[in-house]
């Protein structure tokens, strides 16, 4: 009888063992700053989402998350640090509030995810692997994009771009300076959409000022969860509509910029 009760005695000490491992953990991930509020952040996560980052803070690929970074509809970005007190970004995709319908079009199409479920958790995971894959191919072919870190579920996390804790602001916030830097940055970009296209195999989808950052000249691309290759069947219409965005920003700073449909043959031409 004895021995009956040290064994229950042991499984009690366990499970509390293990609860105070997860208030431990919970309590090391959800670090507030002055531009966190933890109820707002304990909203966002599921119980799902938790247990990811968990398990990426055993891993030790995050040991703290801080403020937001950014806050959309589909995702909000965090500030974090990595076990080597490294500045990162993790971006959370949303499980919940969520345009699915929006996502279609971006997946269907693409090989690399034509056996995604139609669930929305499905479609979440495969939209943060996309970003993933993408991210690499753009890093691999050298364009200036946050570096690809891991991705895990509806968890990605890359580089962290900015000083100190302010994120490299976009083109959007932070038009270039002069009209000598608009040209010249409306020249790099170009040339990073033809070489996305030629080496990298791929369309940004939904290049503008609010996805491009300016790092004092210098244009960062980021947020290509949307990103299709360059044989997808909407292509056509998603590189127009790059081209587009980027001659309408830079049009009104002042740039001559080129006609869509030259610019398109140029892009898409050999090298």
């Amino acid at each position: 009888m004895a021995n009956n009760n040290n064994e229950l005695d042991e499984r009690k000490r366990k499970r509390l063992d293990h609860k105070l491992r997860i208030v431990e953990k919970r309590d090391r991930l959800l670090n507030k700053d002055r531009t966190s509020d933890r109820a707002v952040f304990e909203e966002v996560f599921d119980k799902s989402t938790l247990m990811t980052l968990y398990s990426l803070l055993n891993h030790g690929i995050v040991d703290k998350i801080f403020g937001v970074l950014k806050s959309g509809k589909e995702s909000r970005i965090y500030r974090g640090v990595d076990s080597e007190g490294t500045v990162i970004a993790l971006k959370i995709y949303l499980t919940v509030a969520i345009e699915f319908k929006k996502m279609l079009p971006y997946i269907q199409g693409d090989p690399r995810f034509k056996r995604t479920k139609r669930s929305k958790r499905s479609l979440v995971y495969a939209w943060a692997q996309k970003e993933f894959k993408n991210l690499q191919r753009a890093y691999v072919a050298g364009i200036y994009v946050p570096k690809p870190i891991h991705v895990k579920k509806n968890v990605l996390i890359m580089e962290f771009i900015g000083e100190g804790n302010i994120p490299v602001p976009t083109l959007k916030d932070k038009p270039p300076k002069n009209i000598t830097t608009a040209r010249r940055m409306y020249k790099e970009i170009i040339r990073n959409v033809k070489t996305l296209y030629h080496k990298a195999g791929l369309i940004h989808g939904d290049l503008s000022e609010y996805n491009i950052m300016n790092k004092e000249g210098v244009p960062i691309i980021f947020d290509m969860s949307q990103a299709v290759l360059v044989d997808h069947p909407k292509a056509e219409k998603f590189l127009l509509r790059d081209i587009n965005n980027l001659n309408r920003f830079f049009k009104r700073t002042g740039v001559q910029v080129k006609e869509t449909k030259k610019l398109y043959k140029w892009v898409t031409k050999g090298e």
